[in-house]
């Protein structure tokens, strides 16, 4: 079912929808080198950790997983000497 929701206030950021409602706009008052798609926002992707989620996160990525691979390369060779 259609509707003219997306033109609303409450849904104008939803996937486009603002952009879609100026380019028809554009469109009806025959200004089609106005139509176009604006570049998104960016937003902040920080993330947030302690001191301990750090350092687990540095001995995860480089001690054990570096470590667990080399220890299958190494029991791999050993079952095929």
């Amino acid at each position: 079912m259609a509707s003219a929701d997306f033109a609303s206030n409450a849904a104008s950021g939803v996937e486009g929808n603002g952009d879609l409602f100026v380019n028809i706009s554009n469109w009806l008052t025959q200004q089609e080198d106005l139509i176009s798609i604006r570049p998104r926002d960016t937003s902040d992707r920080r993330i947030t950790m302690t001191a301990a989620q750090l350092q687990n996160i540095a001995w995860l990525s480089i001690l054990i997983i570096p470590g667990m691979i080399l220890g299958s390369g190494v029991y791999s060779w050993w079952r095929r000497r």
